[in-house]
């Protein structure tokens, strides 16, 4: 007859399955040295044995071993749990015609640095052989009949993920899977500039991203603020001051997250438009003058036979610039 065993280890609550197979009639018995339980609803098993449960004066008074007839004949699933908080422990399930343990691996996860190198990864349970599948270039393995090697190579982009499926044939001729996730470091998702002022005529700015070797994506969300051929551009603004977001995502599928960064483009206000030239009269009675994206204002002043004018500019702010410009007769 075959049995399932299982070590506890201390503190710990340790549950799975496994399938067997019973037939109708066959006894089936679970001994534990902690607390344990073990059940199969399809064929009928419900047992509970507690090795820990003590009296005042310390004596053991559980029942380590219990027994329960299976009412089905076939293969079935169980369920086990077990608990010991004095120390490592083991439950025992016996009276199988046969037992199949599911196929785990141990570690599940991986974590490597930027340097790269190997590690090794258990694989356990009732099978006959098993391969590996691998989700990128980046990560080998080697194969032992109960241990996989895993490797990764140097890596120069960003942090990146991918896993290794682990495929046996079980000692039944089920075919079962488990996976192992490869986390690797990498450099610092970096993009230049994070903040962009530009003037209300709007322009473009090349954007400097690290390392070079990763694609990007961006997202604007606003129609005067875009990119395109590696620059963001703004349109020219003819309201108000202006401010918009642009999301820089780094385009990496191996990436375990979407590593992104933030650039924000701050325009300001549109003013009025108008020349940069003053004027004053022949006879310097008079002097005017107008400024780009100020007001016209009228200065003068008097003269005999020359010039004499006072050119104002004023922005969409309320500055002003005061030139005086004097021409001799």
């Amino acid at each position: 007859m075959a049995e399932f065993s299982q070590t506890i280890p201390q503190g710990e609550t340790v549950s799975g399955t496994f399938r067997a197979k019973v037939n109708a009639g066959d006894e089936i018995t679970l001994s534990v040295d902690c607390a344990g339980m073990l059940t199969c609803t399809d064929c009928g098993i419900n047992l509970r044995a507690d090795a820990n449960e003590t009296n005042d004066a310390g004596e053991i008074i559980g029942v380590p071993v219990v027994s329960a007839t299976a009412t089905a004949t076939g293969t079935f699933v169980f369920q086990y749990s077990a608990y010991n908080a004095t120390g490592p422990g083991n439950i025992t399930a016996s009276g199988f015609e046969s037992v199949i343990i599911p196929l785990s691996v141990a570690p599940t996860t991986l974590n490597f640095d930027k340097a790269g190198g190997t590690q090794g990864v258990s694989v356990s349970g009732s099978f006959e052989s098993f391969s590996a599948t691998l989700s990128g270039s980046w990560i080998s393995e080697s194969l032992s009949d109960t241990a996989s090697g895993i490797s990764v190579s140097e890596n120069s982009s960003i942090r990146r993920a991918g896993y290794v499926t682990i495929t046996a044939t079980m000692t039944d001729g089920t075919t079962e899977t488990a996976t192992v996730n490869v986390e690797q470091a990498g450099e610092a998702f970096k993009v230049v500039p994070t903040v962009w002022n530009v003037g209300n005529g709007g322009g473009a700015r090349t954007l400097s991203v690290s390392p070079d070797n990763v694609e990007i994506l961006v997202d604007s969300g606003t129609d005067w603020a875009t990119y395109s051929n590696k620059a963001i551009r703004a349109a020219a603004n003819t309201g108000n001051a202006r401010t918009a977001t642009l999301t820089v995502y780094a385009n990496a599928p191996e990436s375990p997250t979407r590593e992104s960064v933030s650039v924000v483009v701050n325009q300001e206000a549109a003013g009025e438009s108008g020349s940069d030239t003053g004027s004053g009269s022949t006879d310097g009675s008079t002097g005017t003058g107008s400024g780009t994206d100020g007001n016209t204002a009228p200065s003068g002043a008097s003269g005999n036979g020359g010039r004499v004018g006072t050119v104002i500019f004023r922005n969409a702010k309320g500055a002003t610039l005061h030139y005086i410009i004097t021409q001799n007769p």
